[in-house]
């Protein structure tokens, strides 16, 4: 065999062994990719999984709409927070349990999503539920692709019904306290309890405007203690006071105050301990009794004159009554006849 012939065969074999290998590191090549694509389908199959579970198992309302705002899936609290079963969601229409007045907010609500692609959250939804009762969510929305194609919005919605109604009852609350605040005859004042600030004013009514003759911005920021009382007219002492409101007991006193006029008056004080604008404070309601403390002295003294006065005959009367027993000791003594009758 020629060298030329050998060499052929060498070139020949050479390539089939480099074609051998080049086939071995495809093959490996391919089993890798075939590895990630099963690892990778694995994941997305764990995904899903652990997407479908997120999506049932959530207390709150989960769903997708297509862009028309039609249902397309719903989960499972949303039929224990509507009372729909999900066959009867799918079929409806966002429209469908929301009241009429909200559509055309809503509608833009998704149109502004769309249009944008960013995300919109809380907004607050009135929805009918089945029994045509009214519940409050909050809900947020965002897109949903397909590829690179926008196909729907995917949302989910908090229940904050109790939390609605338990605002809506400390808004009429807050609106009875101010009508009474506002209309009460007696003076109110709201002060500060504790601390160097104690007895600041924070707020007052009318009434302590006509009560005082100061006007409201004049009373706020001065201190009920220190401007407006005569603290030794106070029978419970201020430290005493002050320590019975920390511990939320009610407080009810008589004291003197003193006008802008300088005028003195009595006024007998509730107060009792609030919290106004995050602040530990008191609502003090101020009845003026100046009139029937003025009577009560009068009434004091009056009696007091009456017990000197009493005092003073019934000392008149023993004196009389000694007087006359020695007149008739005297007679006696002469051998005369007593001339006055004195009852034991």
């Amino acid at each position: 065999m020629s060298k030329k012939t050998k060499g052929e065969i060498k070139n020949k074999n050479n390539k089939k062994d480099d074609e051998i290998k080049h086939l071995k590191e495809r093959i490996r090549e391919l089993e890798k990719s075939e590895i990630k694509r099963k690892q990778a389908e694995d994941e997305l199959r764990d995904s899903k999984i652990r997407y479908h579970n997120l999506f049932e198992n959530s207390s709150e309302f989960l769903f997708t709409l297509d862009l028309k705002g039609n249902f397309t899936d719903v989960n499972n609290a949303a039929e224990v927070l509507t009372g729909y079963t999900k066959s009867e969601l799918v079929k409806m229409n966002y429209k469908d349990y929301t009241p009429k007045r909200d559509h055309r907010k809503l509608f833009y609500v998704l149109y502004n999503i769309y249009k944008t692609g960013k995300p919109f959250q809380n907004f607050p939804v009135e929805a009918i539920i089945k029994d045509k009762s009214i519940k409050h969510f909050e809900t947020s929305f965002n897109l949903m692709w397909k590829g690179e194609q926008i196909i729907g919005y995917r949302g989910s919605s908090k229940d904050i019904t109790e939390r609605k109604h338990a605002e809506e009852e400390l808004r009429e609350s807050e609106e009875r306290f101010r009508r009474l605040f506002e209309d009460l005859g007696d003076a109110v004042f709201v002060t500060k309890i504790g601390g160097i600030d104690m007895g600041d004013i924070m707020e007052v009514n009318p009434a302590a405007e006509k009560q005082t003759g100061y006007t409201k911005d004049e009373l706020i920021g001065m201190n009920i203690i220190k401007d407006l009382s005569f603290i030794n007219s106070v029978e419970l002492g201020i430290d005493e006071w002050d320590e019975k409101l920390h511990k939320g007991e009610t407080v009810i006193n008589i004291e003197k105050k003193r006008k802008k006029d300088g005028t003195e008056y009595w006024t007998e004080v509730i107060v009792t301990p609030i919290e106004f604008k995050g602040v530990k404070a008191s609502l003090s309601i101020n009845h003026d009794i100046t009139k029937r403390k003025q009577a009560e002295d009068e009434l004091h003294k009056r009696l007091n004159e009456l017990e000197t006065f009493n005092r003073v005959t019934v000392d008149r009367e023993l004196k009389m009554v000694e007087l006359k027993k020695e007149i008739n000791e005297l007679l006696e003594k002469s051998g005369k006849e007593a001339i006055y009758k004195i009852a034991e």
